[in-house]
């Protein structure tokens, strides 16, 4: 069973790459048995790269799943909240199916050339000093380095590389980390701050989920005033995250890397082959839902100390979830471009989209773009629709139109596609859980973004605070 492969005209290498860092506690939050929540000790991420590969050789199989059956299994219990119930339902579904699934990529191939990529799409020639475009994506919960592997290696088949952090703050299923010579296991974390009513968590966009258990935290007598202390919390130790990714791959690029390590490739990884082929002069940094809000807080916060400011052009987020950030914080400078996807629920989540238009105008001005696709759902932006079958069909069509927005964003010409749409006011129709954009599906309605403006979509019926359950 495999992903549907990408469409560019570049096959598609995969490696992963990690490297140790000196153990750094982040945060005050500890679990039930006094352990620190948050410990920095690895770096993990893919790497999406356009590969040089024969004309005759098939794409190998790369797993989906990127850990232990039992340690996902146990992740994913934890993120659909169905611990105490649901392990008897997740067992079949990854050992029948998930374990089989396989990405239609090229592991650790040999990096295309830059300047070959050229002929490749049939281009006049580039220059021998062409460099390809780099991408940071980050996920979001409940997803992992492979949980966008659809979305990354459509970009890598465009000519990008794109680095696929697996964030390590518990936010994932289950990752596996060195530390001190081994390995630990950790899996997926909720916050203490999830509303428990009768164990019955009730979701704000109106969806109800199964009976559930909170994972306590011990804050001591400072308990942070932050909404989410956890997730907030989370987004500093996912920043420095970013701000290391970065900061090693180009230490590699530039040839002065010592420490990384490929753990598909094994120690006679050519690592040599990279130096001076990609441009870290200028960097695309993207994300969906708390991995957005990551991107954000990148952009909002200062870097970290000891780490240089990151030379970010341009920012894509998609469906990003806000309610993690903290409101002190700094407008960028200088403004990178901004482009925002928005799911038809988050857009009609209209506390959550508010706010989020006031983000909007802090980070990218009145330059910004905020759009909604009419009927995506909010994990439509990841690989999960492909492992329905009924509906991988629906799922395609909306990763089109995400990959032709994305797409004409990283490469300047969102304005031109977006004059290609139809123009259509934005309206809602229906109340409460029945209520909808006006729009066929897929089609893509702009947002004005301004620091006064206020949204036509007034009518809308507010939802409340989704919290830890509305993101993968």
């Amino acid at each position: 069973m495999l992903l549907p492969p990408p469409t560019g005209p570049y096959p598609v290498g995969l490696s992963t790459f990690s490297h140790v860092v000196p153990a750094k506690t982040y945060g005050k939050s500890k679990l039930p048995n006094g352990q620190h929540a948050l410990v920095m000790e690895e770096i993990l991420y893919n790497v999406h790269y356009p590969c040089h590969v024969s004309q005759r050789r098939p794409a190998q199989f790369v797993p989906w799943l990127a850990g232990p059956l039992a340690d996902m299994v146990a992740g994913f219990v934890k993120f659909t909240e169905l611990a105490g119930m649901g392990a008897w339902l997740f067992w079949p579904i990854i050992y029948l199916y998930l374990q089989f699934l396989k990405l239609p990529l090229y592991p650790d191939a040999p990096l295309l050339d830059p300047v070959e990529g050229s002929a490749v799409r049939g281009e006049p020639a580039k220059d021998k000093s062409a460099k390809w475009p780099l991408v940071i994506f980050s996920h979001g919960l409940g997803g992992s380095r492979t949980t966008y592997s659809y979305f990354c290696s459509e970009l890598a088949s465009e000519g990008y590389i794109v680095l696929a952090i697996e964030h390590r703050d518990a936010s994932g299923p289950s990752v596996r980390i060195r530390s001190n010579g081994a390995f630990r296991t950790l899996n997926y974390l909720p916050y203490g701050e999830i509303v428990c009513v009768r164990r019955r968590f009730v979701c704000p966009l109106r969806s109800r989920f199964p009976p559930l258990t909170v994972m306590e935290f011990r804050w001591g007598d400072d308990k942070p005033d932050d909404p989410m202390p956890f997730r907030s919390e989370g987004l500093d130790f996912r920043t420095v995250e970013v701000y290391e990714t970065y900061r090693t791959f180009a230490e590699l690029i530039r040839g002065t890397s010592e420490n990384l390590i490929c753990e598909t490739g094994g120690s006679t990884y050519p690592f040599s082959q990279w130096i001076d082929k990609v441009d870290v002069e200028r960097l695309f940094l993207t994300g969906h839902s708390f991995g957005g809000a990551t991107a954000l807080a990148v952009l909002r916060t200062p870097p970290p100390s000891s780490y240089p400011a990151l030379p970010i052009s341009h920012v894509l987020l998609l469906d990003p979830w806000v309610d993690p950030l903290r409101r002190d914080t700094v407008t960028p400078s200088p403004q990178p471009q901004l482009a925002i996807v928005n799911s038809e629920n988050f857009t009609l989540w209209d506390d959550h989209f508010h706010r989020l238009k006031d983000i909007a105008f802090d980070c990218g001005g009145t330059s910004a773009k905020l759009m909604t696709i009419v009927r995506a759902g909010h994990q439509d932006f990841s690989d999960l629709p492909f492992l329905v079958p009924l509906r991988a069909k629906r799922g395609l069509a909306l990763a089109k139109v995400i990959r032709t927005l994305s797409l004409a964003f990283l490469r300047d010409g969102l304005q031109e596609e977006l004059n290609k749409e139809p123009r259509r006011d934005k309206e809602v129709v229906g109340e409460n859980r029945k209520e909808r954009l006006v729009g066929n599906f897929a089609e893509v309605l702009l947002h004005g973004v301004s620091e006064t403006s206020s949204d036509d979509l007034s009518n809308i019926t507010a939802a409340d605070n989704p919290g830890d359950n509305s993101t993968p």
